[in-house]
């Protein structure tokens, strides 16, 4: 089975709103006026003396919202605007990111000797579109050094006590919107990227603390079985009470999981699977108290047992490792226990697979695709399936293993999903030779 962690399609275009200042429309070319001439439209209502007045008025409305619509105004003052719309000329018409970052600095130093609080979003809006633009001329230091600067001053900004001038909610919304844009990008090793994620992540933990204590008490239980299993007792009533506290993590509910979501995808590319499992199972619990959406969890959920899938993968190699060396006292027993270790891990994957099929019931009445949801939560019970269906053939149960196989690949030719489609034909090869 592929160690591919699948995601859901949604890109985050929501960062790209919050992180990019509005750039200029000026660079459009309209022909839409043609003039009128003499020529004035008969009306039975607007008398004939006055048609041509009212001719000239409906000109001046439609320049008026031309203008709107194509002038690069702004909420800065004109001393900025100036060197704002220079920097997006220079952006989007010369594609001279040099020159648009000038003026970009020229801007931002035009706010600072204004007065603009260092973290007001104009201030920032603008030190994004420099990183962006160090980004565009592939100039990886200067665009990291300009994200970490941003970084520090909104963190050392949220940690201010006892300023209530700012919403420390938006704060965290914009230092984890840059932590991502950050971290996606920057070149460093995974050690480092991991202790700037957790850095600013646990802003969201302190949030937390001050705004519900009630729910600090209960995250920190860490009983994240609640959050997996809805067969367990109580299970109702706890997500209906946890959904209360969802208003706690608006508006940085989307870039907090994001966040996450990266610390896990890094774990798990260096080999940190235990991590990567121990994030991800977090992350479902924070998901689940936010209300994000049911199919995202339950990608998430399908996710998990992927990992789950790749742990129970990493100790049969060890098994493998030891059976090799011999059958001395100290092995056998070695291998007993990872043995008994890779059963619970194998049924963990197991039992997240199939906790996903229950609860995305499948039918071409109930389950049409016809948006991102329907896509996103296809796609988490596709991977279900499938991984099921390997784990069958792990355990030896070949009928199943053919049967759910099968079916997953029906499901993916269905709706054109050619991932699922070739690694189900490849599982379904196994099968073929297997029963030769």
């Amino acid at each position: 089975m592929s160690s591919r962690i699948i995601r859901p399609v949604r890109k985050w275009s929501i960062l790209s709103r919050v992180l990019r200042t509005r750039e200029s429309s000026q660079l459009h070319i309209y022909n839409a006026l043609q003039p009128f001439g003499d020529h004035i439209v008969k009306s039975s209502i607007i008398p004939a003396e006055k048609q041509q007045i009212f001719g000239y008025l409906g000109l001046g409305l439609v320049a008026i919202g031309i203008w709107w619509n194509y002038y690069p105004h702004n909420p800065y003052p004109p001393s900025v605007s100036k060197y704002l719309r220079k920097a997006s000329w220079e952006e989007i018409k010369t594609k001279d990111y040099r020159k648009s970052i000038l003026f970009y600095t020229d801007a931002l130093k035009e706010c600072i000797d204004l007065g603009y609080d260092p973290v007001d979003e104009k201030v920032t809006g603008i030190e994004i579109k420099i990183g962006e633009m160090y980004e565009k001329l592939n100039m990886k230091q200067e665009e990291t050094d300009t994200y970490l600067k941003l970084l520090t001053k909104l963190y050392e900004t949220i940690n201010q006590s006892g300023d209530k001038t700012r919403d420390n909610k938006l704060l965290i919304k914009k230092d984890l919107s840059v932590l991502i844009k950050l971290i996606k990008n920057m070149e460093a090793n995974d050690t480092v990227k991991k202790n700037i994620l957790l850095k600013h992540i646990n802003l969201v933990q302190e949030e937390i603390e001050i705004s519900s204590p009630e729910l600090d008490k209960i995250m920190k239980k860490g009983n994240e079985t609640l959050f997996m299993n809805p067969k367990d007792k109580g299970y109702d009533s706890i997500m209906t009470n946890l959904h209360t506290f969802s208003k706690i993590f608006e508006p940085f509910k989307e870039e907090f999981i994001v966040s996450r979501d990266l610390y896990t995808d890094i774990c798990k590319s260096s080999n940190d699977i235990d991590g990567a499992i121990y994030s991800k199972m977090i992350t479902i619990g924070w998901m689940i108290v936010s209300d994000m959406g049911k199919e995202k969890i339950l990608m998430s959920q399908a996710n998990l047992g992927s990992l789950m899938y790749i742990k129970a993968g990493n100790i049969e190699s060890l098994i493998y490792q030891l059976q090799k060396q011999g059958h001395q006292e100290k092995n056998r027993i070695n291998i007993e226990n990872l043995s008994k270790r890779y059963n619970n891990v194998l049924n963990m994957s197991e039992k997240y697979y199939q906790s996903v099929l229950e609860r995305s019931s499948y039918s071409k009445i109930s389950f049409p695709v016809g948006g991102e949801e329907d896509t996103i939560l296809l796609q988490a019970r596709l991977l279900s399936m499938h991984g099921l269906g390997v784990i069958k053939l792990h355990k030896g149960d070949i009928p199943s293993a053919n049967r759910i196989l099968m079916d997953t690949k029906a499901l993916a030719s269905e709706y054109n999903f050619t991932d699922f489609q070739n690694a189900c034909d490849h599982e379904l090869q196994t099968i073929a030779r297997l029963s030769a």
